[in-house]
């Protein structure tokens, strides 16, 4: 709360401005999952702003007792900037394009609204109105900790009913769903009258998301032995796999998660996914076979292409088409780097198939296993690049990670630069059968090459490394004005569950490097990236993944700046 006031300080907004009996906090602890979604105010809906914590803003009480805004009108949200807020908290009304604002300038029309159509414009989800293009970011030096924030100003809002008219979204969102409950056809509200919006909250949000993989259950490991012994039929595991990743859903849901995942329950393996099901036609296991070894002495072997072409057999949109069946929350999904699959390549070349003409076409199927997930819907999409830290462990002088990072590059280059905001990638030192395959190869030396990537959102473990605030140290150094940088704050090989307040501490001494806007929290890696590993119980992961959000939220309510 302190550190909200240095906030509001620096704004110029004095501290009558606000009222606590509107705070309100929406984590799944203060607002559980069964509640509702959508709530009707005013004989309209609005969509609950789950994961936010709302700071109180005072209302003039004869507006209160005159229109009786609590029960008849409804509830907006408007994102705007730091000069049009305060103007609007001071002189108690929203303002038209064309009029003085507090500090003399003239509020403008947003680039990509109709020219000299002057109105106020408001959602009925946030969702929406924290899209960047109404709420732009502002820097935030704190004084109290030396450190660097960067905070967006999201109004929540009581609207007249009648008093605006409907349209579809303004941010050339295109074909993607921007929220589950309100379509985008009906997601902008305008209106040209100043006095019929009147806010009353600021909201705040730090996000959150998994990694991937959740440890299979009883039942779905009992089927798969079952089909392999021929004791059932395809059909019969089928309908496992779908009630796997129904209940692994809920249980995610259940977390109070706002992004999940099917936890890759019908994965193979991260790793092999594409390939699982030609196995036994396009590879074999041979000492040309490239191994990868674990601290514990177990060793996963990746297959070697003998036959061209080299083909995806399974898309990972399929993953995304499957889950979406169960849930209306953003989805999730991991696609493996064509840096691990390069890996495929035998040492002695295959006869007419030159090694690059497989990655040709290892390129050309890795691009369509991302494009169909984001052309599917995916919130974002995850290219688990594991191998980052393990090449320096291969080969200490550099080159292979380069040559990965190059490699990678070359698919990525295929997005445009909106694409690739939707895209990110995942290192860590491995994480099967709680053992680890890099973890002693110095993470320094992989953190100024990993941010040549050419993706937005960087999921990088933390939790598990030894020297936080020196690795925190390289990212403030490498990263760039456009990452999303999610740090591990879960260490999924640890048997001992974290606390949220363990989480919380792990959040606020990553803000000391990192700028807020630019942050975002995650697990150190999946929970089981193999189908076989059962090293970790489903309820560990379950209550791991809790710990991390209810943490993340304990952040935001000590920071107190917006998303």
């Amino acid at each position: 709360m302190s550190l909200a006031k240095e906030f509001v300080n620096s704004l110029n907004w004095h501290k009558t401005l606000f009222d606590d009996s509107q705070d309100r906090c929406y984590c799944t602890k203060c607002y559980p999952i069964p509640w509702d979604d959508v709530i009707s105010t005013g004989n309209a809906n609005y969509v609950i702003p789950r994961g936010w914590t709302r700071l109180g803003l005072r209302v003039d009480p004869m507006l209160i007792d005159a229109y009786d805004i609590w029960n008849k009108w409804i509830v907006t949200f408007h994102g705007t900037t730091k000069t049009a807020a305060l103007s609007i908290l001071i002189h108690r009304h929203f303002y038209l394009p064309g009029d003085k604002l507090i500090d003399g300038t003239t509020l403008g029309i947003r680039d990509g609204h109709i020219p000299n159509k002057k109105f106020i414009f408001t959602s009925p989800t946030i969702a929406y109105s924290s899209s960047t293009i109404y709420a732009p970011n502002n820097d935030f030096y704190s004084s109290t900790n030396n450190t660097l924030y960067e905070a967006q100003l999201v109004l929540q809002c009581r609207q007249q009913p009648d008093s605006f008219k409907i349209q579809g979204e303004t941010i050339r969102a295109g074909s993607k769903r921007i929220c589950p409950f309100i379509p985008n056809e009906q997601i902008e509200y305008y209106t040209d009258i100043r006095s019929s919006i009147i806010a009353y909250g600021l909201l705040i949000i730090i996000p959150t998301e998994p990694i991937g993989s959740i440890p299979r259950s009883d039942n779905l490991i009992v089927a798969q032995r079952d089909y392999r012994d021929g004791k059932i039929n395809l059909d019969r595991l089928n309908d496992e796999y779908k009630r796997a990743i129904q209940v692994t859903i809920e249980e995610m849901v259940a977390t109070g998660s706002p992004v999940v995942t099917d936890g890759e329950q019908t994965k193979p393996s991260f790793l092999t996914y594409p390939i699982s099901a030609i196995l036994n036609e396009y590879y074999t296991f041979t000492s040309d076979c490239f191994s990868i070894q674990f601290a514990d002495g177990h060793q996963r072997i990746v297959p070697c292409l003998m036959k061209a072409p080299f083909r995806y057999a399974v898309y990972a949109h399929s993953y995304i088409d499957a889950a979406k069946q169960f849930t209306q929350l953003p989805i999730k999904q991991a696609v493996i780097t064509p840096s691990a699959l390069s890996m495929l390549y035998p040492k002695s070349a295959i006869e007419g198939y030159s090694h690059e003409q497989f990655l040709n076409d290892l390129i050309v199927e890795s691009e369509k296993d991302i494009r169909r997930c984001l052309e599917s819907g995916a919130h974002c999409v995850q290219l688990d690049f594991t191998e980052a830290r393990l090449s320096l462990k291969i080969d200490p002088t550099g080159q292979l990670l380069q040559d990965f990072i190059q490699l990678n590059n070359r698919v990525l280059d295929r997005f445009d630069p909106q694409e690739q905001h939707r895209l990110g990638v995942h290192v860590c030192p491995g994480g099967d059968k709680d053992s680890t395959h890099s973890l002693e190869v110095d993470y320094l030396e992989v953190l100024p090459t990993l941010f040549e990537l050419h993706v937005c959102n960087f999921y990088l473990q933390l939790a598990s490394e030894p020297n936080r605030d020196r690795v925190l140290t390289c990212i403030r150094k490498y990263m760039k004005p456009w990452h999303r940088i999610f740090i591990g704050v879960i260490n999924p090989i640890d048997p001992i569950v974290e606390t949220p307040e363990q989480v919380c501490a792990r959040v606020l001494e990553a803000v000391k490097y990192i700028p807020v806007k630019q942050l975002g929290t995650t697990d150190d890696c999946g929970f089981s990236p193999f189908d076989d590993d059962r090293s970790t119980s489903r309820k560990i992961a379950f209550d791991k993944i809790r710990a991390r959000v209810q943490g993340t939220h304990m952040a935001e309510e000590q920071l107190m700046i917006a998303k």
